[in-house]
Protein backbone atom coordinates (compact mmCIF):
# COMPACT_ATOMS: atom_id res chain seq x y z
CA UNK A 1 0.00 0.00 0.00
CA UNK A 2 2.85 2.43 0.80
CA UNK A 3 4.30 1.60 -2.43
CA UNK A 4 1.33 2.82 -4.53
CA UNK A 5 1.16 6.42 -2.63
CA UNK A 6 5.13 6.72 -3.45
CA UNK A 7 4.40 5.90 -7.16
CA UNK A 8 1.40 7.82 -7.32
CA UNK A 9 3.53 11.10 -5.81
CA UNK A 10 6.64 10.68 -7.66
CA UNK A 11 3.90 10.56 -10.85
CA UNK A 12 2.50 13.77 -9.73
CA UNK A 13 5.48 15.45 -8.66
CA UNK A 14 6.83 14.75 -12.17
CA UNK A 15 3.88 15.92 -13.78
CA UNK A 16 3.92 19.26 -11.79
CA UNK A 17 7.93 19.38 -12.67
CA UNK A 18 7.48 18.40 -16.33
CA UNK A 19 4.08 20.45 -17.47
CA UNK A 20 4.12 23.13 -15.16
CA UNK A 21 3.37 26.68 -16.72
CA UNK A 22 6.23 29.47 -16.85
CA UNK A 23 5.28 31.93 -14.53
CA UNK A 24 5.28 35.79 -16.59
CA UNK A 25 5.34 38.64 -15.25
CA UNK A 26 3.36 41.97 -16.68
CA UNK A 27 4.96 45.02 -15.18
CA UNK A 28 2.03 47.53 -15.44
CA UNK A 29 -1.26 45.51 -15.86
CA UNK A 30 -2.84 49.00 -16.10
CA UNK A 31 -1.51 50.85 -19.55
CA UNK A 32 -1.81 54.05 -21.06
CA UNK A 33 -2.42 53.94 -24.65
CA UNK A 34 0.90 55.33 -26.79
CA UNK A 35 2.30 53.68 -23.80
CA UNK A 36 4.73 50.51 -23.54
CA UNK A 37 4.24 47.23 -21.71
CA UNK A 38 7.37 45.22 -20.19
CA UNK A 39 6.16 41.37 -19.88
CA UNK A 40 9.37 39.06 -18.39
CA UNK A 41 9.56 35.58 -17.61
CA UNK A 42 12.34 33.28 -16.07
CA UNK A 43 12.24 29.58 -16.81
CA UNK A 44 15.00 27.38 -18.15
CA UNK A 45 13.37 25.24 -19.87
CA UNK A 46 11.47 26.91 -22.17
CA UNK A 47 12.24 28.60 -25.72
CA UNK A 48 10.38 29.55 -28.80
CA UNK A 49 8.52 32.83 -27.32
CA UNK A 50 5.95 34.61 -28.74
CA UNK A 51 2.70 36.77 -27.71
CA UNK A 52 -0.07 38.01 -29.61
CA UNK A 53 -2.39 41.57 -28.97
CA UNK A 54 -4.70 41.39 -31.64
CA UNK A 55 -3.40 41.01 -34.84
CA UNK A 56 -0.15 42.20 -33.30
CA UNK A 57 2.95 39.30 -32.75
CA UNK A 58 6.29 39.88 -31.25
CA UNK A 59 8.89 37.65 -29.57
CA UNK A 60 10.41 37.38 -26.86
CA UNK A 61 14.22 38.10 -26.78
CA UNK A 62 16.95 36.56 -24.27
CA UNK A 63 17.54 39.01 -21.36
CA UNK A 64 21.96 39.03 -21.42
CA UNK A 65 22.31 40.39 -18.05
CA UNK A 66 19.83 37.40 -16.40
CA UNK A 67 20.41 33.78 -17.08
CA UNK A 68 17.30 31.73 -18.31
CA UNK A 69 15.68 35.43 -18.57
CA UNK A 70 13.16 36.61 -21.52
CA UNK A 71 11.47 40.02 -21.96
CA UNK A 72 9.49 41.59 -24.65
CA UNK A 73 8.26 45.13 -25.01
CA UNK A 74 4.52 45.60 -26.08
CA UNK A 75 3.83 49.02 -27.91
CA UNK A 76 0.02 49.75 -27.40
CA UNK A 77 -0.54 52.57 -30.09
CA UNK A 78 -2.77 55.51 -29.84
CA UNK A 79 -5.65 54.25 -31.44
CA UNK A 80 -5.75 50.75 -29.43
CA UNK A 81 -9.26 50.11 -28.36
CA UNK A 82 -9.49 51.28 -24.72
CA UNK A 83 -11.15 47.97 -22.52
CA UNK A 84 -9.46 45.25 -20.99
CA UNK A 85 -7.61 43.33 -23.78
CA UNK A 86 -5.67 39.48 -23.43
CA UNK A 87 -2.76 38.83 -24.59
CA UNK A 88 -1.39 35.36 -25.61
CA UNK A 89 1.22 33.99 -25.58
CA UNK A 90 2.71 30.76 -26.46
CA UNK A 91 6.00 28.60 -26.03
CA UNK A 92 7.76 25.90 -26.09
CA UNK A 93 8.33 23.68 -22.95
CA UNK A 94 10.17 20.02 -22.83
CA UNK A 95 8.94 19.70 -26.53
CA UNK A 96 5.45 20.78 -26.02
CA UNK A 97 3.87 24.16 -27.36
CA UNK A 98 1.61 25.77 -24.58
CA UNK A 99 -0.58 28.30 -24.42
CA UNK A 100 -1.72 30.61 -21.94
CA UNK A 101 -3.12 34.59 -21.58
CA UNK A 102 -2.61 37.91 -19.87
CA UNK A 103 -5.03 40.46 -19.24
CA UNK A 104 -4.15 44.21 -19.24
CA UNK A 105 -5.96 47.02 -18.98
CA UNK A 106 -5.71 49.97 -21.45
CA UNK A 107 -6.84 53.29 -20.47
CA UNK A 108 -7.13 56.80 -22.60
CA UNK A 109 -4.16 59.03 -21.93
CA UNK A 110 -4.75 62.93 -21.15
CA UNK A 111 -2.67 64.10 -24.15
CA UNK A 112 -3.41 67.45 -25.56
CA UNK A 113 -5.24 68.08 -28.26
CA UNK A 114 -4.62 70.18 -31.53
CA UNK A 115 -7.22 71.97 -33.76
CA UNK A 116 -5.33 73.56 -37.11
CA UNK A 117 -7.66 75.96 -39.17
CA UNK A 118 -6.63 76.23 -42.34
CA UNK A 119 -7.57 79.79 -44.62
CA UNK A 120 -9.29 79.54 -48.37
CA UNK A 121 -7.01 78.72 -50.68
CA UNK A 122 -6.92 81.99 -52.94
CA UNK A 123 -6.72 79.75 -55.98
CA UNK A 124 -9.74 78.29 -55.50
CA UNK A 125 -12.44 78.02 -57.62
Amino acid sequence: MKNHFKLIFIILLLNTVLYSKANFVIHNKKVINAQSILITVKDKDISKIKLSLNKFNLDFLKNPFKKDSYYAVLPITYYEKIKNQKIIISYYKNNKKIFTSLKINIKEGNYKKELIKVGMSRYMD
